[in-house]
């Protein structure tokens, strides 16, 4: 009996090492991955994007396609969530030090801009978009406020949302001079910026979550959310000036594994593009009709993960798993990659 129980644990060691030895030949290609977060478009005509496995901010020309790297060499920040203020200057989330970087493009200088304390001890920044007022604003998840930052002094305000727990998630400007927001508790909010007014829009469908906002080119805001159980993806479009929401369904069962969500842009061809990160999928939005259209992205595995439409007319996309950026004529469909090197 002593020697059948031996011989059933040495079976489990092995089973065990085997298992190890397997994982440790398909971990190493899980790090080759520089996740490639937000992206943008800058003022100069060129595309910037974060690396946040890498720890820098890159720019890709529209032209050729050639990449600049910035190092962040303040120390380790997980950069994500960029934008472009008023006068050109890069901003994005420091997600390892809870606060913002500053990059000027003409030297090419990244200024930390921490946050207070003010006696919360922790923060989510999840969204930020240059303002109708030319400062920057974004979303704190855990201190339930959203905030603005002066271009000019670095100084922060913050303005209370009347929701309780609102979980804030991203923001953007409107066509009607407010700032647009979602919330993951399930409404659309939106804040004056000229005396911090906060009012909140509950979304029709039960305990789905608004994921991204953008302007639409109907002039209303549009913005993703994902359905129950995060086994669905929906379109909504909010008026800014009744504050009426409508809702399209995404056609099939999407696979919501975070509360990232989808991402979501206005592009040239008059349309909205969306990424669908989990399923390897993009989805193009008749504002007119609420039409809504499929398109594939070439390859495998590419997981398009952020979006935004450039001056050149382009759609450009981060593709997380094949560290590359894509570049996507919404006319033709054609689809031109970058690889990005480490």
């Amino acid at each position: 009996m002593k020697r059948l129980i031996i011989l059933l644990l040495c079976l489990l060691v092995m089973s065990t090492l085997s298992a190890c030895n397997s994982v440790q030949t398909t971990t190493p290609e899980y790090y080759k991955r520089l996740q490639l977060t937000s992206i943008t478009a800058g003022t100069d005509g060129n595309l910037w994007f974060t690396v946040a496995g890498r720890n820098k901010i890159c720019r890709i020309s529209a032209k050729d396609g050639k990449i600049q790297s910035y190092p962040i060499t303040t120390g380790a920040t997980s950069p994500d969530h960029i934008t472009i203020d008023a006068v050109g200057n890069i901003w994005f989330v420091e997600t390892l030090k809870n606060g913002f970087g500053k990059l000027s493009p003409s030297t090419g200088l990244i200024t930390d801009i921490p946050i207070p304390e003010d006696g919360i001890d922790h923060f989510i920044l999840s969204g930020l978009t240059n303002g109708p007022d030319g400062n920057i604003w974004f979303t704190d998840t855990v201190a339930n406020k959203i905030g603005r930052i002066a271009i000019a002094t670095g100084e922060i305000t913050w303005y209370p949302v009347p929701s309780d727990k609102a979980s804030l998630n991203c923001i953007t400007a409107g066509n009607d001079g407010n700032l647009w927001f979602t919330e993951l508790s399930g409404k659309i909010g939106k804040i004056n910026p000229q005396n911090g007014q906060v009012t909140e829009y509950p979304v029709p469908t039960l305990n789905a979550k608004p994921g991204d906002i953008t302007r639409g080119p109907d002039g209303n805001l549009w913005f993703t959310e994902m359905g129950d159980l995060y086994t669905s993806l929906i379109i909504g479009k909010i008026s800014p000036v009744t504050g009426g929401i409508d809702e399209y369904p995404v056609p099939g069962e999407q696979n919501f594994n975070t509360e990232d969500g989808s991402f979501i842009t206005a592009a040239s061809d008059g349309n909205l593009w969306c990424v669908d990160d989990p399923d390897n999928k993009m989805w193009k939005i008749d504002p007119k009709t609420g039409k809504i259209s499929a398109f594939l992205p070439q390859g495998n595995y590419s997981r398009p993960n952020r979006i935004t439409a450039a001056p050149d007319g382009n759609i450009w996309v981060t593709e997380d798993y094949s560290n590359k950026i894509g570049k996507i004529s919404p006319k033709t469909g054609k689809i031109t990659e970058y690889e990005i090197s480490d």
